[in-house]
C-alpha cells in the first residue's frame, strides 16, 4: 500500500485564484480583439473541439434531449414566427423541405433541391403547369404519393409547378387524368 502524503495545492492553483488570473487576463484585451482570439483558437483546434462537443452529447443524449424539449418549450412563440418568417422568405426551400419530409414519412424514393425546384419555375416562367396563372405556386407530383400502385418519386421529374386551385381539383390523379378532365 501507497503511503505517500497528498500533494498539498499550491495557492495559485485554486479555483478562485485561476478565476482571478483570467479575469486579469481577459481585461488586457478590447471585446474585439478578444473574439478574434477565441475564433482563431477555435479555428486551430476545430476538430478536436467537434469532437469533444460530439463526445459529451453521446454521453449524455438524454440530459441533451431534455435541453433541447426545454429550450423549445420555453421559446416556441418565438421559434414558431422565425421559422414563419424564413418559410415566407424562402419558399423554394420550404417547398423543397416539405415534400422531401412528406416522401419520408411515405417512404418514396427520391428528393430535389431547392436550386431545381427554382430552375423548374424558371422553366414554367412561375405559371401553373396546368391553367398558365402567374399566382402562389406549389410543387405537384405528376404520379401523386398517394397513389403507391403506380410507384410514385419525389424527384423532381415528378414535380410540376401548379396553383394552389388547380392541385386541389386534381387531388390524387395523375398529370394526364387531370389534363383529360379539363
Amino acid at each position: 500500500m501507497d503511503s505517500t502524503p497528498p500533494r498539498k495545492v499550491s495557492p495559485s492553483h485554486t479555483p478562485e485564484a485561476r478565476a482571478a488570473y483570467n479575469r486579469r487576463y481577459r481585461a488586457r484585451f478590447t471585446d474585439e480583439e478578444w473574439r478574434a482570439r477565441r475564433k482563431a483558437e477555435y479555428e486551430r483546434n476545430k476538430a478536436t473541439y467537434v469532437a469533444s462537443q460530439r463526445k459529451f452529447y453521446y454521453e449524455n443524449v438524454d440530459l441533451m434531449l431534455t435541453r433541447r424539449a426545454n429550450y423549445r418549450e420555453r421559446n416556441r412563440d418565438r421559434l414558431r414566427d422565425e421559422a414563419r418568417r424564413y418559410y415566407r422568405e424562402h419558399p423554394t426551400e420550404y417547398a423543397a423541405w416539405r415534400d422531401a419530409r412528406r416522401a419520408r414519412i411515405m417512404s418514396v424514393p427520391g428528393s430535389y433541391t431547392p436550386q431545381e425546384y427554382y430552375e423548374l419555375l424558371v422553366r414554367y416562367d412561375f405559371r401553373c403547369a396546368y391553367c398558365g396563372r402567374r399566382t402562389t405556386l406549389v410543387g405537384d407530383h405528376r404520379i401523386p404519393l398517394a397513389r403507391v400502385e403506380l410507384n410514385p418519386t419525389n424527384y423532381i421529374s415528378n414535380i410540376l409547378p401548379a396553383c394552389v386551385p388547380c392541385n386541389g381539383k386534381k387531388h390524387t390523379k395523375t398529370e394526364e387524368e387531370f389534363r383529360a378532365m379539363r
